[in-house]
């Protein structure tokens, strides 16, 4: 099967939005395995609210507490409608707590997090980020 120029333009771009490059911080390191957000009801403020959710692996040898989250999010046309920078704790899924615990995530143990945007736009196509990890906090 031959793929023409604009498809393997498409296709390197789609990795490149699904696939960041481990970000280093001494020898902390952290490799995202998944990364989304959307929108949802908060039926205690009754409004939409967006969150950031997702796993990442500790792929260093020191133990991590969290990270920062450069996110934008994108409209249809994949102009950015809102950016912001977000301090995300890691949970540990543990025997007989299935939200996890907050704690460092040791070297090669996968961390979970969960998070509420500042912002929500109308304008955002749900779903439709980029994101950028900019600071791993080591113990």
């Amino acid at each position: 099967m031959k793929f023409g120029p604009l498809a393997a333009i498409l296709i390197s771009a789609v990795f490149l939005l699904v696939w960041p490059s481990k970000p280093a911080i001494g020898s902390a390191m952290i490799t995202p395995l998944a990364i989304h957000a959307h929108r949802y009801q908060d039926f205690q403020k009754n409004a939409v609210a967006c969150e950031i959710f997702g796993e990442v692996r500790n792929t260093g040898d020191q133990p991590i507490r969290g990270f920062t989250l450069n996110l934008e999010m994108l409209d249809s046309k994949g102009k950015v409608v809102s950016e912001e920078a977000l301090n995300l704790e890691l949970r540990v899924i543990v025997p007989g707590n299935a939200k996890g615990e907050i704690r460092s995530v040791n070297p090669h143990e996968i961390g979970n997090f969960i998070q509420d945007t500042r912002n929500c736009p109308d304008r955002w196509l749900e779903g439709r980020i980029k994101y950028r990890i900019t600071k791993v906090e080591g113990d």
